[in-house]
């Protein structure tokens, strides 16, 4: 039975060539528009499901236009004392982080790497929960603590 659907099928394609190439190229782009809809949708909402309390988690982006150019730019930073004012103006907002990128040269014994250092306040932990191999939470309460990846250690320190 699926033989002669298939024959059916094959004589109609070389018998009607332009109306079987229209169906097929607009069938082709239907489905590729929706598994892109799809991809993008799952990935939308699979942003910051990681995060426990990803509900009550935002991050505050700020879009910035140089003058004359016309062409206005997002960034994740935002000015220092905006998060403090915002917790203390918004009776929302139950507490604040704030997270900047740096670049630094890393140092370790006579070894040089070159990183893009991440500078977070004390109580980020409390906020953003991630999972901990050694240590806690308050793994930030001093000014010079460090945090690293797993990765991280393992391509400064070996496996010391």
């Amino acid at each position: 039975m699926f033989r002669n659907y298939l024959t059916v099928a094959v004589r109609n394609f070389v018998r009607h060539k332009l109306y079987s190439f229209i169906n097929l190229a607009g069938l082709t782009v239907g489905l590729a528009s929706a598994i892109f809809i799809l991809l993008f949708v799952h990935d939308e909402m699979s942003y910051d499901a990681w995060e426990p309390n990803s509900a009550n988690v935002y991050q505050i982006t700020t879009a910035m236009e140089l003058p004359g150019s016309g062409k206005a730019f997002k960034s994740f930073h935002s000015p220092f004392p905006l998060g403090q004012a915002m917790q203390d103006g918004l009776t929302d907002v139950e507490a604040q982080t704030r997270l900047f990128d740096q670049p630094a040269t890393v140092a370790i014994g006579d070894r040089q790497f070159a990183e893009i250092l991440l500078f977070v306040d004390p109580n980020f932990f409390a906020i953003i929960r991630l999972p901990f191999v050694a240590g806690n939470a308050s793994a930030l309460a001093q000014p010079s603590a460090v945090v690293l990846t797993q990765s991280q250690a393992k391509k400064y320190f070996g496996d010391a």
